[in-house]
């Protein structure tokens, strides 16, 4: 037990008190993954309780995946030279799911609530 190596990984979450926080909003511009770009997504209501409703800049192909909390898909859409997209959302299980949305190389992920 004396080889413990303390390491100090600087997460938004996690930093030192002197960090200033910054808060995420939900439902607006996140950073992509794996890119520097940013993708103006909306998505509302957060909570949904019977539809999701996604709007992002216009592009000829975007693909949409909600997935459950472990990481599997459980629906998907892909749109074509549209800018919004619905998903009922009724019969989901209550709790918190993924989303991904993917627009040539670019992609953006965040967390929704559905709930009853």
């Amino acid at each position: 037990m004396n080889n413990v190596i303390s390491h100090s990984l600087n997460l938004p979450c996690c930093g030192s008190a002197s960090d200033e926080r910054k808060s995420h909003p939900t439902n607006t511009t996140a950073p992509s993954v794996g890119n520097t770009d940013i993708l103006e997504i909306k998505v509302y209501p957060n909570p949904a309780n019977s539809s999701l409703y996604f709007e992002f800049p216009a592009s000829d192909k975007a693909t949409i995946k909600l997935l459950d909390i472990s990481g599997r898909i459980i629906d998907q859409q892909v749109v074509y030279d549209n800018t919004t997209a619905v998903f009922d959302v009724s019969n989901y299980t209550p709790g918190i799911y993924l989303y991904q949305v993917i627009t040539g190389s670019k992609t953006q992920s965040g967390k929704i609530l559905i709930g009853k």
